[in-house]
């Protein structure tokens, strides 16, 4: 499909949802969504989390809300976000960026792009 077709057919929105495993003998503390992303005038990026201590724990999770951008830039900090929800940290986090854009061209298309997508943890030791 091209041109005007491609437009009208293609949804203005996406995402990418991305699983990421932090510690099995300690506790994780999550840290920071580290990205590239190219936001033209009228498009967004958007970050959220939920946190597990299963995998298939995840599906039942509640999304927080890390950031947008714009006006939010690299690093977003996971860690504050989950302390405002009352969420604990667990062992699995799940990370959904969600690209959408409000502007429509009949000349070209106008998409944000990520170039890059990482996240940080730690892993604090727990003494028994």
């Amino acid at each position: 499909m091209t041109g005007v077709q491609l437009r009208l057919a293609t949804n203005p929105r996406g995402h990418y949802r991305h699983v990421f495993e932090g510690c099995d003998d300690a506790t994780t503390l999550w840290g920071d969504i580290r990205f590239e992303a190219t936001t033209p005038p009228g498009t967004f990026v958007s970050f959220r989390v939920k946190t597990a201590e299963t995998r298939d724990g995840l599906e039942a999770a509640e999304w927080i809300s890390v950031g947008t951008t714009p006006p939010d830039t690299s690093p977003l900090a996971i860690r504050p976000a989950l302390d405002e929800a009352g969420v604990m940290p667990m062992r699995f986090l799940m990370l959904e960026v969600s690209l959408r854009t409000e502007v429509m061209s009949d000349s070209e298309v106008i998409t944000p792009e990520v170039h890059f997508i990482d996240v940080t943890h730690v892993c604090e030791p727990i003494f028994g």
